[in-house]
């Protein structure tokens, strides 16, 4: 509040593998703050962001020119500053705001020589609402008049009383500790292993460069020995709770995607590049969490809608079988719901218990309803079966696949299906620029990182790039809101590994789309079938 005086060829072979566990997605720490209230919290958020716990909009007045807009668009964050000491900007000095400031007992003398008594909650209800101070002054043009209900405007006066002494969790002066989850259980040791070394390696060479803005980076593993989404939120709540990770980066999630997405959104952490099957990039908007490819759900309707639009399918009779657990259900679900929305009348699904994949059965049966198009969400070696069940058959349907769940089984097709296999990747290697590239083989070679698990080390090497690239925009004076700011103003970010990365206010997916690519059975390759397909967020393309 201011006073009005004082203003290649066979390169696909080894990647389709490499895409499968891509999806499956200082140093002392400052110590651990008070926790918000409910009301502090609901307080804060209309502090950043101009709305109320519901996502409701707030009115704000502006006295000047007589407009009327809503506090997301002028939210108090934008001139009192993350911490409410204020940001001089165009010869505006805003009030500091923070509540010692407010009420200390001898008043606050102003820039132009005034002065005014210390504010109380009344007072300062009123300075909010109607744009006068304690002292019966009007307030600056560019202070908003804001039409609160009463029960949010004692939100954000309940977060004022705090706002001095919210500070993140997790840094210092001189380090930032961010976490990691990797997988541990027997099956996925090897490659949770490989991850961490490349997490290690990353921020060790950031720290050998002097950190970021002068502080070194502390990076915490946690590792996840049994399966379940439990053990995975568990890791997540160690890093967050006992380590005081200020962000967690390149987490695995594979299973565990809603819980740990909903954790990072209570708990307000950010989230960067974890791995996932599934990208929830839902609205209302996950604020604090930042993809970096699109999951099965996308590359599901870009295959769907390339049947139609590049392919020229008429009509298809398209049936999407899949095995029936949570995760792969839910995703069966909304790709048919979009498809009915758009009044593809020709859709249907077919699932089968998890594990129990009768494919002679199954091939038989949707053979005899006139389908021609199978959409497969099931598992590499299911993959195989069916399409050797179908060459049996003497059914070959054209046969649509994510990429993020074939394997290298791919390549051992049945003849028959030649032409008729089209899978959706969200990255190729002709991604690669050849400093991206080469930077990467010399990062490997200093480090020895293990040479298996490629795409697992390319997409953690790539979720740290931009975590490093968020904490350079965000400055030295970071904070988890900045961080989620720098992200948010990403823009063609060149990894030099994966096609460009951008993120928004509306936008949680960085390469937001697919490539659709052929299968070559003879020369046991793939073959791109066009160029880059891009997805729009909560649309399509």
């Amino acid at each position: 509040m201011t006073s009005r005086k004082i203003l290649p060829r066979n390169f696909m072979r080894t990647f389709s593998a490499f895409l499968l566990f891509l999806f499956a997605g200082g140093i002392v720490a400052a110590p651990a703050m008070a926790m918000l209230s409910a009301r502090e919290k609901r307080g804060k958020r209309i502090y950043l962001q101009g709305v109320t716990a519901s996502g409701a909009d707030i009115p704000a007045f502006l006295e000047d020119s007589g407009l009327e807009v809503t506090a997301s668009v002028l939210p108090c964050v934008n001139c009192h500053d993350y911490n409410g000491r204020g940001k001089p900007e165009g010869g505006i000095v805003p009030s500091d705001i923070t509540w010692e400031a407010l009420t200390r007992p001898y008043g606050v003398k102003m820039a132009s020589g005034r002065r005014r008594p210390p504010y109380s909650g009344q007072s300062l209800r009123m300075a909010i609402v109607s744009g006068i101070d304690p002292a019966g002054n009007v307030l600056l043009d560019a202070m908003p008049r804001y039409r609160f209900l009463r029960d949010d405007l004692e939100d954000l006066i309940a977060y004022l009383k705090v706002i001095a002494r919210d500070h993140d969790p997790g840094m210092s002066a001189q380090r930032l500790t961010i976490g990691t989850v990797v997988p541990a259980s027997p099956a996925m040791r090897e490659m949770g292993e490989a991850i961490a070394a490349v997490q290690s390696a990353y921020w060790e060479d950031v720290n050998r460069r002097g950190g970021i803005y002068g502080r070194t980076i502390d990076l915490r593993i946690a590792r996840v020995r049994q399966p379940g989404p439990e053990a995975v939120v568990a890791a997540a709540r160690e890093l967050v709770d006992r380590d005081q990770a200020f962000a967690l980066e390149g987490a695995f999630i594979a299973g565990a995607d809603d819980a740990v997405a909903r954790y990072a959104q209570e708990q307000e952490v950010p989230l960067i590049g974890p791995f996932t099957l599934t990208p929830r990039p839902e609205f209302p908007l996950n604020r604090y969490v930042f993809y970096l490819f699109s999951g099965i759900e996308t590359e599901s309707r870009i295959l769907i809608d390339f049947l139609e639009n590049r392919l020229r399918y008429e009509a298809p009779r398209v049936v999407v079988l899949y095995p029936d657990s949570d995760l792969v259900r839910n995703t069966a679900s909304a790709i048919l719901r979009v498809q009915r929305s758009k009044e593809r009348s020709g859709f249907s699904e077919r699932s089968y218990p998890p594990g129990r994949f009768d494919a002679d059965r199954l091939c038989r049966e949707i053979s005899l309803s006139g389908v021609d198009v199978v959409l497969f969400l099931g598992s590499g070696d299911e993959e195989s079966r069916l399409m050797a069940a179908s060459a049996k058959l003497g059914w070959t349907p054209t046969l649509l696949l994510p990429g993020s769940l074939v394997s290298s089984d791919i390549f051992a097709a049945p003849a028959a299906f030649a032409g008729k296999i089209y899978v959706a990747f969200p990255t190729l290697p002709t991604d690669r620029t050849g400093r991206g590239a080469a930077d990467f083989v010399e990062f490997a070679r200093r480090h020895a990182l293990p040479r298996s698990h490629l795409a697992a080390q390319i997409a953690t090497y790539c979720s740290a790039k931009i975590l490093e690239e968020g904490l350079a925009r965000a400055g030295r004076n970071v904070s988890r809101e900045r961080l989620i700011t720098a992200l948010e103003g990403l823009y063609e970010f060149d990894t030099g590994l994966t096609p460009r990365i951008s993120f928004g206010p509306n936008r949680r997916i960085g390469a937001s789309g697919a490539y659709v690519v052929t299968l070559d059975s003879v020369k046991r390759s793939f073959v791109p079938a066009g160029d880059w397909i891009p997805f729009q967020e909560g649309g399509g393309q």
